[in-house]
């Protein structure tokens, strides 16, 4: 777990209220992430406890740092999240609500 500063504001992984993972396919050597492309390379959306979506950026590289950015806010922002769900993350069913999304595998 981690914590993070976005835009003057703190997001602290172990107080997010969900998380969804990537989900990955196995090629016949290694598992690769659906949001990346990579094996190395990896994405976990949070939902903050303010109800903002925030998608970390991770890395098994040596030396490399975790990154973070805000996503779905703005005119159709819960699209931005419910996107990568169904994308990146694996989910079959995405609805659209107030503040975002609500995702179920």
């Amino acid at each position: 777990m981690a914590i993070f500063r976005i835009d003057d504001r703190i997001v602290d992984t172990e107080k997010a209220k969900r998380s969804w993972d990537e989900a990955t396919e196995w090629n016949g050597h290694n598992h690769i992430s659906k949001a990346t492309g990579q094996e190395f390379l990896h994405q976990t959306l949070y939902l903050s406890g303010k109800d903002r979506y925030y998608l970390v950026h991770s890395s098994q590289w040596q030396g490399s740092r975790d990154s973070v950015e805000f996503i779905g806010r703005g005119p159709g922002g819960g699209v931005v999240a419910g996107e990568w769900a169904r994308v990146a993350g694996g989910f079959g069913e995405v609805w659209g609500g107030d503040y975002g999304v609500i995702l179920h595998r």
